[in-house]
């Protein structure tokens, strides 16, 4: 399995592959958005923890992590964006979830993490 984090320039989207994990980030603006494809798992949640510490480390304002193509989503996955989450409130950034799938969405709700994270639907 090939993962994938590559950062982006404005404008550009990132490709869409289902089968194949990818993050992606790119900033517009003062805004860092992360994008996330496919499963999140312990292969990819590394890449999406050192994504997210580039975004909160490079960038002042606002991380939005996009995780409308998120197919599955373990434990893993969800310590990432607890510890990006817990990072970006140490600095005073604002972090918010842009649309879960709806599996990671009801992993969300089960855990109540939904109570913990803005998330945008």
């Amino acid at each position: 399995m090939t993962i994938s984090a590559t950062r982006h320039e404005p404008g550009e989207q990132p490709a869409a592959d289902t089968l194949t994990p990818r993050i992606s980030l790119m900033t517009v603006e003062g805004v860092a958005f992360l994008y996330a494809q496919g499963e999140i798992d312990l292969a990819v949640a590394d890449n999406l923890r050192a994504l997210g510490a580039d975004a909160i480390n490079a960038y002042i304002g606002t991380i939005r992590i996009d995780l409308s193509e998120v197919t599955f989503m373990d434990s893993t996955g969800l310590a990432a964006l607890i510890g990006i989450r817990n990072a970006a409130l140490a600095s005073g950034r604002v972090l918010i979830l842009q649309a879960p799938s709806p599996r990671v969405r009801k992993i969300l709700d089960i855990t109540n993490l939904s109570d913990v994270f803005a998330i945008e639907d």
